[in-house]
């Protein structure tokens, strides 16, 4: 078990594993390094940074977010439009070719455990920074309860990637932005919901769920605004 805190130091994770994390920080952040394999428990953890994404997973990195209790993470860096892709800009960041699987603690389909993400501007709640046009990331929500927005103006609230909802109770806002995106910069990449409760809301240009890539919905309830 880990406890993330002010004056504790960044929770950096480079060995395959379990983990357990819970706390509240303005100061400190997760890391999951390159290629790693991780199960991560997040229970009534509250991170907060300024200067990069709360939870950053490496590049080629297997991670499954399990929630349980309510969590946020939210990224206030405050980001100029020339210096916008020198930062990490999510609130729950992926790299290029990391698997990211979110779910409930008791499961999938299960709506029990909360994620509230903010991203800041330029960036999204749950997202994706992509340095290779070859590889993507691949996003995965089976269960919990996943509220993701923006705080500052030209974010998503889901940014990919490939995207895939399965299961849980998921809200997407973007500001200025689509409230599900993917960058489809492998030009592989799809959007595919096949269960679960989806509200995906864009303002201004966006779009509730953005047509850059195959969107297939085969289940599910799907509002898209």
């Amino acid at each position: 078990n880990l406890t993330i805190s002010d004056s504790g130091n960044d929770i950096i994770i480079n060995s395959d594993g379990n983990y357990h994390i819970s706390g509240t920080t303005t100061k400190h952040t997760v890391i999951v390094n390159d290629s790693v394999t991780a199960t991560i428990t997040l229970n009534g953890a509250n991170i907060t940074s300024s200067t990069t994404a709360p939870i950053l997973i490496g590049k080629d990195a297997s991670v499954k977010l399990l929630l349980s209790g309510i969590n946020t993470l939210t990224n206030s860096r405050q980001v100029e439009l020339r210096s916008k892709d020198s930062y990490d800009l999510c609130a729950l960041q992926t790299s290029d070719g990391t698997s990211l699987t979110i779910s409930s603690f008791n499961g999938d389909n299960s709506v029990s455990g909360s994620l509230t993400a903010v991203g800041c501007s330029y960036g999204a709640g749950i997202g994706y920074r992509s340095t290779d046009s070859t590889k993507s990331s691949k996003i995965t929500v089976s269960g919990g309860t996943i509220n993701t927005t923006a705080a500052n103006n030209y974010s998503s609230g889901i940014l990919g990637g490939s995207i895939n909802i399965t299961g849980g109770n998921i809200t997407a806002v973007g500001k200025l932005a689509s409230g599900i995106v993917s960058a489809n910069k492998s030009k592989n990449d799809t959007i595919t919901i096949n269960g679960g409760t989806v509200t995906a809301r864009g303002s201004d240009t966006g779009s509730g769920i953005e047509n850059n890539c195959p969107i297939i919905i085969n289940g599910g309830t799907v509002t898209a605004s």
